[in-house]
């Protein structure tokens, strides 16, 4: 069951790391192995920056939209650690534009984990719960996860998007940002007020083993050919937390085949219905 968790958890990290989610699934809990805290609110009412400017500050910051838009395709390594589970791993994921994505978990004693988008059908496999075609909400996370624009995406592909309080999270002052999806989800990220950088979040994440309250922080930006990004993630859902550490990135061309259909997903899709 903690080897489950973990993976749920390594899943959400990935699509932080690259770019998706419309940065959907963001981190912070692992402060000399302190549990996470809630948020802290400011005393002090001040006005606060609209939505768009604080989202078009972190676009700034993170290089700009020609950064941002500057690659067609890109390779991430690193590993997955979940001290309280005892679980290591290798992690290697792929991103093509428009919203290719490809990630796979390697774990020593357990297996293979993957997942991808071949800009028709979104999956999942693992030894625990097989593979598996993603629908409903699932559905829905993993288009926004394999969405490599999405911290471009305008206010206006939500139904809301609004700066709802300045607070304080993991020590940093900063800017707390309530969105609601047009099919009624909502989430929130946070930004810190002096570098403009995201480094965190809280998400309902739906998975195999049902929705799972996650809090999330993203540290560490470093830059890639032009553009910044965490390699440093941390992911806590309960008593578990998740870390995920990137190795390298590169940019070179990916290969179309790696978003192909693994044989027991395209079963599933070519399964006649009842």
């Amino acid at each position: 069951m903690k080897i489950r968790k973990s993976i749920q958890l390594a899943f959400l990290a990935l699509a932080l790391m690259t770019g998706g989610a419309s940065s959907y699934a963001q981190l912070h809990a692992l402060t000399q192995g302190t549990q996470v805290t809630a948020p802290a609110k400011t005393g002090a009412s001040e006005k606060l920056p609209s939505a768009k400017e604080v989202r078009d500050r972190f676009v700034k910051e993170l290089g700009g939209k020609e950064a941002i838009q500057k690659h067609e395709s890109y390779t991430l390594t690193g590993r997955l650690e979940v001290p309280a589970a005892g679980v290591s791993g290798d992690i290697t994921a792929y991103a093509m534009r428009p919203d290719r994505q490809f990630a796979r978990i390697t774990i020593p004693g357990y297996g293979e984990i993957t997942s991808g988008y071949d800009g028709a059908v979104a999956w999942r496999m693992d030894p625990s719960t097989g593979p598996m075609v993603l629908t409903g909400r699932m559905l829905e996370q993993a288009l926004r996860e394999a969405d490599m624009d999405s911290q471009l995406k305008p206010e206006s592909e939500f139904a809301s998007v609004e700066v709802v309080e300045k607070t304080t999270f993991e020590g940093q002052d900063a800017y707390k940002l309530k969105y609601v999806t047009k099919t009624g989800e909502t989430f929130f990220e946070y930004y810190s007020v002096a570098s403009g950088l995201q480094i965190g979040g809280e998400y309902d994440a739906e998975t195999p083993m049902g929705v799972m309250k996650v809090v999330t922080t993203m540290k560490e930006y470093k830059e890639f050919e032009g553009m910044r990004m965490p390699t440093h993630v941390e992911a806590t859902q309960g008593p578990m937390k998740q870390i995920v550490k990137v190795g390298s990135v590169s940019t070179s061309k990916v290969d179309p085949a790696v978003f192909a259909l693994p044989p027991q997903i395209k079963a599933l899709v070519e399964k006649p219905k009842n």
